[in-house]
């Protein structure tokens, strides 16, 4: 099981010529426009994270789970628990 991811809301400016870009990017990727930014933002993110200290800094700010569940990146997928451990 996973922990609930929290989120925070911001009002951005966006120029009208770039959001009817998102808009269409949107579109071809069948999802909402919003999902559209958040993935770009987060995908953005973590390119220049890794760039910087990449593993370091994501465990230490605990951004592999966001990773994985909203841009679907298997390098961050949980490691399951579900072996069991043997008893002498």
């Amino acid at each position: 099981m996973t922990d609930e991811i929290e989120y925070e809301q911001v009002t951005i400016k966006v120029p009208k010529r770039i959001m009817a870009f998102l808009r269409f990017a949107a579109g071809r990727r069948d999802v909402q426009v919003e999902e559209e930014i958040e993935y770009d933002l987060l995908d953005n993110v973590r390119a220049e994270m890794e760039g910087l200290n990449g593993e370091e800094l994501i465990s230490m700010l605990e951004l592999g789970q966001i990773f994985y569940d909203i841009l679907g990146d298997e390098r961050y997928k949980p490691k399951t628990t579900d072996q069991e451990v043997k008893q002498p």
